[in-house]
């Protein structure tokens, strides 16, 4: 992994403008017939400076290259789990530097400093990167129209 000079992570609420932007990459990677408005009104609940829900941009110099949301649930069959990390993308020039780390570990650390006891998520293709970073996979789950793995984090 090349790390990623010049990196920041900073609170989407600081940078409303890239709400469209963080919507557009989403849809993209995971639901390009999805509603757009219903992303976009999720992502305006997430543009907060902290707390719960909450999303972060990563910045390559000055230029927004991915993004993370924390969000009190993102499974709708698991009512039961929460919070969640959810949403992670990075843009695929930028994959394999450390920003999906950076973004994972501001994750957690919201999670953590609002008294959260774990914070889980489900992937279908990453479970090798949030293993190697402390997440424990529980197992599969039937989800929309296939599986996901679900993984669970405690802080340290």
């Amino acid at each position: 992994m090349r790390p990623e000079p010049n990196v920041t992570i900073e609170p989407l609420g600081s940078y409303p403008d890239l709400i469209d932007v963080t919507v557009a990459w989403q849809m993209a990677e995971w639901d390009p017939d999805g509603d757009v408005s219903r992303w976009t009104r999720d992502r305006t609940e997430e543009a907060q400076m902290a707390g719960l829900p909450c999303a972060w941009v990563a910045f390559s110099d000055e230029t927004a290259v991915g993004s993370v949301s924390f969000v009190e649930n993102d499974m709708d069959t698991r009512l039961d789990l929460s919070p969640w990390l959810a949403a992670l993308f990075v843009i695929p020039s930028h994959r394999g530097r450390g920003i999906g780390t950076a973004l994972i570990r501001r994750c957690e650390q919201e999670a953590w400093s609002v008294g959260a006891n774990c914070l889980y998520l489900h992937t279908t293709t990453a479970q090798d990167l949030y293993e190697r970073l402390g997440w424990v996979t529980l197992g599969e789950e039937a989800y929309e129209d296939g599986s996901v793995m679900l993984m669970v984090r405690e802080p340290l």
